[in-house]
């Protein structure tokens, strides 16, 4: 059907495109030939998902961006591309793919624990009912309000940022490029 309909953008939750990878392989199905950019985004993205990417036929030929955002931030906040035509050489991570480079319409900063705040004309004015949760989350900072994401990142040459599981301890060798980010929540 894409191939009929001559689809060349794909938006699909990172879930779903792990899962079409993987029926994809199994039947040894080609990509469309009209398909030239897949956009994911969601969850994280691991390295083992973007193997079974590459063994895709067809998959060499089609740009494939991560994408990174929240619902308090109402757009996409980050990108970057993982495989196909142009794809820059990314760190090793041994885990989770890079979430990317903020876009121009953002503002990032990574605190001294690790977790990324983000800003923007897309953020938030807060919670419904609720200042608390409000307070806790929305801050200002030398005159910028900022969303707390509660994410934690480490940072590679760059700036690409690499993502890390809220409320855990991330570490990573100084081998992989990345900067080491710790949260004692």
């Amino acid at each position: 059907m894409a191939e009929e309909q001559q689809v060349s953008v794909a938006v699909l939750p990172t879930g779903f495109w792990d899962s079409l990878t993987g029926d994809l392989l199994h039947h040894g199905v080609r990509l469309p030939a009209s398909l030239r950019t897949v956009v994911i985004g969601g969850e994280a993205v691991r390295a083992d998902m973007l193997e079974r990417w590459h063994r895709v036929r067809g998959a060499e030929d089609v740009r494939l961006l991560n994408t990174y955002g929240s619902t308090e931030t109402a757009l996409v906040t980050h990108a970057v591309q993982l495989a196909g035509p142009g794809a820059p050489v990314l760190p090793e991570t041994g885990g989770d793919l890079p979430i990317g480079l903020p876009l121009a319409h953002v503002g990032q900063l990574v605190d001294e624990s690790g977790e990324l705040y983000v800003s923007g004309p897309g953020l938030a004015l807060g919670y419904h009912d609720d200042p608390g949760a409000t307070a806790a989350r929305f801050t200002e900072r030398d005159g910028t309000r900022w969303y707390r994401t509660g994410d934690l990142v480490g940072e590679a040459a760059g700036g690409l940022l690499g993502s890390g599981a809220a409320r855990t301890t991330r570490s990573r060798s100084a081998a992989s490029g990345w900067t080491c980010s710790t949260s004692r929540r």
